[in-house]
């Protein structure tokens, strides 16, 4: 039987984003050798984000997923990133700053704890989130919380087998 993914502390989550953010995504091109990019790419695809949709990628960290989003709803939609780690968010937006044509906006804290505007949303993405926060069921509902009725979320993410034939 699977196991539930451990519950976070929200507050060492963050720590441990803000002293890795500088290299966080030279680790993930490392210890994924590349693959989390395609992975990412694949949940982009899932989503369908649409010009013009308004887009939340929740625990955004360093925007890779946020600028993919952005290029897709451009030039009348917008991608809102959120995450708690204030390091990986100034990374998130030197890198949006590189391509000031993207609509995209930064918010600050932890997603399960942010007043969000419910039923906003025509697409929720959330890459590597659920296992860093306090409860990753909220997780689930946070995401279908937000958005409007026929939306799209997409959750991406993975976690220790327990089969033994992949443990």
């Amino acid at each position: 039987m699977p196991q539930p993914l451990a519950q976070a502390d929200p507050s060492a989550v963050f720590r441990l984003f803000d002293r890795t953010a500088d290299t966080y995504d030279l680790l993930n091109d490392l210890l994924s050798l590349g693959l989390h990019r395609l992975w990412k790419r694949q949940a982009v695809a899932l989503l369908q984000p649409r010009p013009g949709e308004r887009i939340v990628d929740l625990c955004c960290g360093t925007a890779d997923l946020a600028l993919l989003l952005a290029e897709r709803v451009r030039p009348h939609g917008r991608v809102i990133g959120v995450d708690g780690s204030a390091a990986a968010l100034e990374q998130a937006r030197q890198r949006a700053a590189e391509q000031p044509w993207l609509p995209l906006e930064f918010i600050h804290g932890d997603v399960l704890t942010l007043p969000l505007t419910p039923g906003a949303a025509d697409g929720v993405m959330m890459a590597y989130g659920l296992r860093n926060l306090a409860s990753a069921a909220a997780g689930l509902r946070l995401m279908r919380h937000l958005l409007k009725p026929h939306g799209r979320g997409v959750a991406l993410d993975f976690n220790r087998p327990t089969h033994p034939l992949w443990a």
